[in-house]
């Protein structure tokens, strides 16, 4: 039987219950404390803090994400670290005052429609045992079971929602195939089908909505798909409070000037050009005439990215950026 014990998180002042066997960080959002967090599996660092006091098992957080030494300076990765007395951390927390944060639940999710959208790419439909709240740009956990055959256990993977809030029941995701990985090629791309049913999770993740001179927003129309090194994909998502209609970008590395159809540089609202952007995690939403083109350099190992840059005005840009982890 597990034992349970209290996680103070500082500066908030407030407590959660965790078990012996639950990482901290899966404690405090189920409570409806957000935590920063992306990987969600140890190897990003994004959920980084400090140990005030206590103790900690640290589980299956990677050397490289929590080096030694800071193992013995009392960081932790709050989602790996499970407690093994009462604990407090201290945590840097920037959140958005305007933006609802939702607790994770857990789900039953069934499969209502698989369809291939391009090369390596499918679109999944997937209907909930009942509605959940989320925000633009957060993802789902899925547990994907175990190989018939026993040949492989069963595993974790999470992927963006592509659909809006506002469908709170029935969601969308683009899943792009990673060859050999446990979660694509051995089962989305394998034993997925209609009518099947598996445990998940969510919503994860945090979207920051940043708003330059934003007049008006309307919906907007996606580029094509393309998927090669360094691709886009089509993607949709309601922004919270802010637009009807907006797009949305899976993980990526993005480098680039943003510039108009006839290849302009945009001007900024003091009539300045738009400095290059190098990001990652990043999506534009954006409303436009002509959707201009941002140059990418890439992206990361088994993600899917929607890059879409507009002008409103003179130039005026909102900028979604958020976090997410796929495989």
């Amino acid at each position: 039987m597990s034992e349970s014990f209290v996680i103070t998180i500082e500066p908030l002042g407030r407590q959660v219950v965790c078990r012996d066997d639950q990482p901290i960080l899966d404690a405090c959002l189920r409570a409806g404390v957000w935590l920063p967090h992306s990987c969600t599996h140890g190897t990003c660092a994004t959920c980084k803090c400090d140990m005030v006091e206590g103790e900690i098992d640290h589980g299956a957080a990677s050397s490289f994400a929590l080096m030694d030494f800071e193992r013995g300076e009392g960081k932790l990765l709050t989602c790996c670290a499970t407690p093994r007395s009462d604990v407090t951390i201290e945590v840097d927390i920037d959140v958005d005052e305007d933006l609802e944060m939702f607790p994770v639940e857990d789900y039953v999710g069934t499969l209502v429609e698989k369809t291939e959208i391009a090369k390596d790419t499918v679109r999944l439909v997937v209907d909930l045992d009942r509605e959940i709240a989320f925000n633009a740009g957060q993802y789902m956990k899925f547990t994907v079971p175990a190989a018939g055959d026993g040949s492989a256990p069963s595993v974790d993977r999470t992927w963006s929602i592509a659909s809006p809030p506002t469908e709170a029941q029935r969601l969308e995701f683009h899943v792009r195939l990673v060859p050999g990985g446990r979660g694509t090629d051995g089962w989305v791309f394998k034993d997925l089908e209609p009518d099947q049913q598996f445990p998940m999770s969510g919503p994860y993740g945090r979207d920051l909505v940043v708003i330059d001179s934003v007049l008006a927003v309307e919906d907007i129309a996606c580029p094509e798909t393309s998927l090669k090194p360094g691709a886009t994909m089509i993607c949709t998502a309601q922004l919270p409070g802010i637009v009807a209609g907006g797009s949305h970008v899976d993980t990526a590395t993005v480098t680039g000037t943003p510039t108009t159809a006839s290849g302009a540089v945009p001007l900024d609202k003091d009539g300045q050009p738009l400095s290059p952007v190098t990001a990652s995690d990043i999506a534009h939403a954006y409303a436009a005439p002509a959707p201009p083109a941002l140059p990418t350099t890439g992206t990361e190992a088994g993600t899917l990215a929607l890059v879409g840059v507009g002008l409103l005005g003179l130039g005026s840009l909102l900028l979604l950026v958020r976090r997410r982890r796929t495989s």
